[in-house]
């Protein structure tokens, strides 16, 4: 008998996987489908309903358990051919083509054409490549805080009620950085806000020279370059990225406190490491890090300092001692005192 893989999917003549179905409960004296799938199938009753009416081939490795429980030969059914599991897929592409050659037989000289031009225009697209400073260890931070790097593009995600004038901050980092435009776009089904930068140059030169990881940064090793460990200016401005972009400046009760979140364990301990030797972090668990201290609140907008307006605006009107909700930002936001921020602010006070 041939090798066929698992996941083959197995197609009959016609009617003829609905007959071996029907068999197959005759000689399991089952009455109907429900009492088919209490066997250790691994389908669905709603799965083998399908399979019976033929909306679905049967994958190879089903049709072997069906054989061996009813004591079927395989080589005795009526098997037309074995199909890839990705069968229905490449059809329909097939098909997909086949329509579009017909319908858009006169655009689609002109389509390929710009298309041409547009892949063009792609490859000859070149980027900076910055030396590391606070601009870069900045972003490094905002990067590992709230962004996902892809060997494409890199994504930082944020709330759209309230991180709109931060993410115009990132904007100017980003070109003044690497000499691009980076992309923002809301999620219409929820408040999330997204900036883009589309550049695997810049991706390649992040993940390579800096240790950016790809893909699930929570499931990553997490690394800082040497220089920005040894560097205080460097540290501050790498942990500034984070906490604007995953932390909060905030309430706790009678409290007022920064934190930083993350489910990496590494960045916890990496973000905790940076804010106690500059002094301004006092307390680290597993997924949290910052300090509740109002003395230490000081000294971190003193020494790191923030570039996002709702931290600041939070930290300004503690100072005068409000403490305010979320809700309030948008509408202090508008006020003369918070139109000109000049970022990354740092308090200059006592």
């Amino acid at each position: 008998m041939q090798q066929v893989a698992p996941e083959t999917r197995v197609k009959f003549v016609y009617r003829g996987q609905t007959n071996f179905i029907n068999n197959v409960c005759k000689q399991l004296t089952c009455h109907n489908l429900k009492d088919l799938s209490k066997y250790s199938l691994g389908v669905s009753y709603s799965t083998l309903k399908k399979y019976k009416r033929e909306e679905l081939l049967l994958p190879y490795s089903l049709l072997r358990k069906l054989c061996k429980l009813a004591n079927y030969d395989i080589n005795d059914l009526l098997i037309k051919e074995y199909l890839p599991q990705n069968w229905g897929k490449i059809k329909g592409g097939k098909r997909g083509i086949r329509t579009t050659n017909r319908k858009y037989k006169q655009q689609l000289p002109l389509w390929r054409t710009k298309n041409k031009n547009y892949l063009r225009v792609l490859t000859l697209k070149h980027i900076i490549k910055p030396n590391l400073n606070e601009e870069l260890a900045e972003f490094l931070g905002i990067c590992l805080g709230d962004g996902t790097a892809t060997e494409y593009f890199v994504r930082i995600s944020g709330d759209s009620r309230y991180d709109e004038e931060y993410f115009n901050y990132v904007t100017k980092l980003i070109r003044n950085l690497f000499g691009t435009s980076a992309s923002m776009f809301k999620d219409k089904r929820k408040n999330t806000l997204y900036l883009q930068l589309s550049s695997k140059l810049a991706c390649k030169y992040l993940t390579r020279k800096f240790g950016l990881p790809l893909g699930n940064k929570f499931r990553s090793k997490i690394r800082m370059p040497s220089q920005i460990q040894h560097n205080k200016k460097l540290s501050a401005a790498f942990l500034r990225g984070l906490v604007d972009t995953d932390g909060s400046v905030s309430r706790r009760g009678k409290q007022f406190c920064i934190q930083f979140y993350s489910y990496n364990k590494d960045l916890i301990e990496l973000a905790y490491g940076i804010g106690k030797s500059l002094g301004v972090f006092t307390y680290s668990l597993e997924n949290e890090t910052g300090t509740n201290s109002a003395q230490r609140v000081y000294q971190y907008f003193k020494t790191v300092g923030s570039s996002n307006p709702k931290h600041i605006i939070r930290f300004r009107e503690y100072l005068k001692g409000k403490r305010i909700y979320f809700r309030d930002i948008p509408n202090l936001r508008n006020c003369a005192e918070y139109k000109n921020l000049t970022l990354p602010y740092k308090y200059t006070g006592p």
